[in-house]
């Protein structure tokens, strides 16, 4: 097993321990991965403590063969309305294959419609989850569906957990807090992290134990046997298929006669050279939906250490100037969009002195 390199020794100790370790997630724990920074708050004082959980998912072999290809449930409970910036990573046990829908890993579930999103894998068996938005619509319910297939040689009595992940790479940072960001929506993120986490597995139950009734007759001095047994029925599961279709184009060539020839010098327009300002990172002059995406696009870079944000991007892109560029400066620049689109007249300096 390679999943002491992706979890760590004392995470896959604590997995491998058998089927023991199961009654573990009868409760809440932490996320795994970084240590999460407190900075002197204290979770239990938050007035809000969600529960952020993965499916625990058991089925028999047979059950198993029939459908190796089962959807895995990210949800939040006890967070209604109380949230919009989210980043978290999912660890999977290497031996399950996330299902690639075109470059998309998660399927968005009720809980975050109203919010934009971004997915992205981080080294062969982590995914990255982000979402944003322009106020606190996260709701309690599915956040996000995975879809993981077992091995083909799966075996009854195994077990593969799947884990919240906490990542804190220094450049940008995990995180559950509300729009504001302020102290409510700190104690809260803080207390999913350390407290409010059910990690989740696919486990192939051990087969069940054959039950057998012995009946003995004195007068005949002979015994009969009667075995009961149990059989499940196996699930279907359904494809999607995606259709694809390309307009025919059809080219009309035209021939002209000319009889006399003019010479005109040639037009050049210059391209405006783009203006970089605070919630502006494209540098177009506008803040948009597009530099809220922008931003989001950028956190996957800078968390899976692909690229690092330099002076333009902490100058546009970190907003709310906390020396980080993540899922609360898009929020920033979405909810700042919504507010203009809605006449608001304010800059966006002004507009963002409103979550001081």
């Amino acid at each position: 097993m390679k999943l002491a390199r992706l979890l760590g020794a004392a995470v896959a100790a604590y997995f491998f321990v058998s089927a023991s370790f199961l009654p573990h997630f009868a409760a809440a724990d932490k996320a795994f991965g970084d240590p999460y920074q407190l900075n002197g708050i204290d979770p239990y004082d938050s007035p809000v403590k969600p529960i952020l959980s993965v499916s625990r998912i058991e089925l028999t072999l047979e059950e198993a063969r029939a459908n190796p290809t089962q959807a895995v449930e990210i949800t939040i409970r006890g967070a209604d309305k109380k949230y919009a910036p989210t980043a978290m990573h999912i660890n999977f046990d290497e031996r399950l294959t996330i299902v690639d829908d075109d470059g998309y890993y998660a399927d968005r579930g009720s809980a975050i419609h109203k919010l934009e999103d971004i997915q992205y894998l981080t080294g062969d068996h982590c995914l990255g989850l982000v979402t944003a938005g322009a106020g606190n619509f996260g709701r309690d319910g599915v956040m996000w569906t995975l879809h993981f297939t077992l091995p083909d040689d799966m075996a009854e009595g195994d077990v593969y957990p799947i884990c919240i992940e906490y990542k804190h790479p220094g450049v940008t940072n995990d995180l559950f807090t509300n729009l504001r960001n302020d102290n409510e929506g700190k104690m809260m993120e803080a207390w999913i992290f350390t407290n409010g986490i059910e990690h989740g597995y696919i486990r192939i139950k051990e087969p069940a134990m054959t039950a057998t009734t012995t009946t003995t007759s004195t007068t005949t001095a002979s015994t009969t046997t009667s075995t009961v047994t149990t059989s499940t029925a196996a699930t279907t599961t359904t494809k999607r298929t995606t259709v694809t279709s390309t307009r025919p184009v059809t080219t009309t060539l035209k021939t002209t006669t000319t009889t006399a020839v003019t010479t005109t010098a040639p037009v050049t327009t210059a391209e405006p050279e783009p203006v970089y300002r605070r919630g502006d990172p494209n540098g177009d002059g506008i803040i948009d939906a597009v530099d809220s995406s922008l931003v989001l696009a950028a956190y996957s870079r800078f968390s899976t250490g692909e690229a690092f944000p330099d002076e333009n991007w902490y100058a546009t892109s970190d907003v709310n100037r906390d020396g980080f560029v993540d899922a609360v400066d898009a929020s920033r620049i979405l909810a700042y969009y919504a507010y203009v689109s809605a006449d608001g007249k304010l800059s966006f300096e002004d507009f963002l002195r409103g979550y001081r």
